[in-house]
């Protein structure tokens, strides 16, 4: 319940079901603790023919639904780059859905590229580029069933927050920039910390 509790914390717009997404790396410990809790999570990525990716992958992670994974994430979240996702989809709704961002493909050099989707740095930087492009903003936040985005990084001091303008929200804090509210809640409330 440590996202939920951090959502209130920060006052951010009321959750329908928050979840975690993250990238997996040899030095944070992601997947192996991932397993060891048997928490709900899956990879992006399809790792089925390249298993040794695992360890490198972005995770979705159902927080609500792995207790045990949540009581080591509340000792390590400040060493790791996460971001929570509100949605009123379900898990395997935003799983399905967050896999279509994971590659894109540069039709002139026909190559393809890996958005490291998992890293909250990362996302932050892509969902800023697109911040002024509403077909893709629509398509990122799935046409408003993804309520908002809390990118976290504290080595980097990010702890951003964004929802979509798709339509009036009462919730007003922070600025508008293109199709995007964006709220610093850098020196917010933390996990477990005062102000």
């Amino acid at each position: 319940m440590m996202l939920y509790q951090q959502w209130q914390e920060l006052n951010l717009p009321p959750p329908v079901n928050l979840f975690m997404l993250a990238e997996a790396t040899p030095d944070n410990g992601l997947l192996a603790q991932l397993e060891f809790h048997r928490a709900v999570y899956r990879s992006l990525w399809r790792l089925e023919k390249q298993p040794e990716l695992a360890g490198y992958a972005p995770y979705l992670i159902d927080m609500a639904a792995s207790p045990a994974f949540e009581s080591w994430f509340i000792q390590q979240a400040d060493n790791l780059a996460f971001t929570t996702l509100n949605s009123g989809l379900t898990f395997d709704l935003v799983w399905r859905h967050l896999r279509h961002f994971t590659q894109f493909s540069d039709a002139h050099k026909n190559r393809r590229y890996f958005l490291r989707i998992g890293n909250a740095a990362m996302l932050y930087l892509y969902v800023l580029s697109i911040t002024s492009q509403p077909q893709q903003i629509s398509k990122l936040f799935a046409g408003g069933k993804i309520n908002g985005l809390l990118f976290q990084h504290r080595t980097v001091a990010l702890r951003m927050y964004c929802h979509p303008l798709f339509e009036k929200n009462a919730w007003n804090k922070g600025e508008e920039d293109g199709c995007l509210r964006w709220y610093d809640a850098m020196y917010e409330t933390a996990f477990g910390e005062s102000a």
